[in-house]
């Protein structure tokens, strides 16, 4: 078996399997082959998506439930490829164990648990920071300083890629081809 191995990135491509895989990607439509290879690059990362997912804190389950693989935004026929995300909601209400209703943005959370958060105290000279807290009269109560803790971050979609990666590089022809024998299959192409 002949093996076209790149010491660099790891990625081991079984010359027979790259040689098949160029005959069937002939046999079908242009469009129909663009697709399938997107497809199984699709399936590929959802091999790094459920390890994150498996990563992330159980806090809601929001940022959990909102990651995804999609296309690329600049993926192109000619050079496919899709990205693990976090989904662009809004924001997700759920109740915590205290019976407490909370809502979050999961992507800005995603944000402070990768990437963690600066301490210190924050001040400001204007109106101050608006909290949805209101004093004994009913006024808004306005807070000119807050003393923020640092928090650590993680990158779980980082930590996740760099243990699935070379199972994903290596797994990604497989995938590929399976994607396009599966679309034969369903619409009886020999």
């Amino acid at each position: 078996m002949a093996e076209l191995n790149s010491s660099k990135s790891g990625i081991v491509i079984d010359e027979k399997r790259l040689k098949k895989l160029r005959k069937t990607i002939r046999t079908l439509p242009e469009k129909v082959a663009k697709r399938r290879v997107l497809v199984g690059l699709t399936r590929a990362l959802k091999l790094t998506r459920d390890a994150a997912k498996a990563d992330v804190p159980m806090v809601s389950g929001a940022l959990r439930k909102s990651l995804h693989v999609v296309r690329g935004r600049r993926s192109t026929e000619t050079s496919p490829y899709v990205v693990l995300r976090i989904n662009p909601k809004t924001e997700v209400s759920y109740t915590d164990g205290s019976g407490v209703q909370v809502t979050r943005v999961p992507r800005t959370y995603y944000h402070v648990l990768a990437y963690g958060t600066k301490g210190g105290v924050k001040t400001t000279k204007k109106g101050g920071f608006v909290f949805n807290a209101y004093d004994d009269d009913g006024r808004i109560i306005r807070v000119k300083k807050i003393d923020q803790p640092q928090l650590q971050g993680n990158d779980y979609i980082g930590d996740a890629w760099d243990r699935t990666k070379t199972e994903v590089r290596n797994r990604t022809l497989d995938f590929i081809i399976d994607a396009i024998e599966e679309h034969k299959r369903k619409n009886g192409i020999p």
